[in-house]
């Protein structure tokens, strides 16, 4: 699966700065795009939707000020990694936000949805799903998404059993 032109035109590397639990936010995902690497964090980082549509709206207001200072710079998108699985009761609250914000990238894990590419594709949007083996790949193409991420032995949360 190719990167889709519209992002690799975007990157100096085609890299993903993973979603960190407890790690990633604004500042590190900011830094990362800023040196054209697509900067990530997990939703659930911020404890609320309410905080986490305030980090979607400092993404946005950052990276648009920053691209306005720097015409020529190559500034990467950013993604948001979203579990969307039934034990998680944030995420379609969180999916509209991120709907809202036109977050350019959206990382789903733990249940390919085919709604999540629907409404993120609506405004042109990419979908990446985490994958722990084969199974899980084929639902999510089957779902639509616009990449695979293969999740190998050794990562974190639901990781896989391949050593990478």
């Amino acid at each position: 699966m190719a990167l889709p032109a519209s992002l690799a035109n975007q990157l100096s590397l085609p890299l993903v700065a993973a979603p960190m639990f407890l790690i990633s936010g604004p500042e590190l995902a900011l830094a990362c795009c800023k040196e054209g690497v697509v900067g990530s964090f997990p939703a659930l980082n911020q404890r609320t939707s309410e905080g986490f549509e305030s980090w979607l709206e400092q993404m946005n207001r950052e990276l648009d000020s920053f691209r306005q200072q720097n015409p020529s710079a190559q500034v990467a998108p950013y993604a948001v990694n979203l579990i969307v699985h039934r034990t998680n009761p944030r995420w379609q609250a969180d999916l509209e936000l991120c709907v809202k914000h036109q977050v350019p990238i959206v990382i789903t894990s733990l249940g390919a949805a085919s709604q999540v590419v629907d409404a993120v594709h609506s405004y042109g949007g990419l979908v990446f799903h985490d994958v722990t083996n084969q199974h899980h790949a084929r639902k999510a193409a089957e779902a639509g998404v616009d990449g695979i991420i293969a999740v190998a032995a050794g990562a974190g949360g639901h990781a896989g059993t391949i050593n990478p």
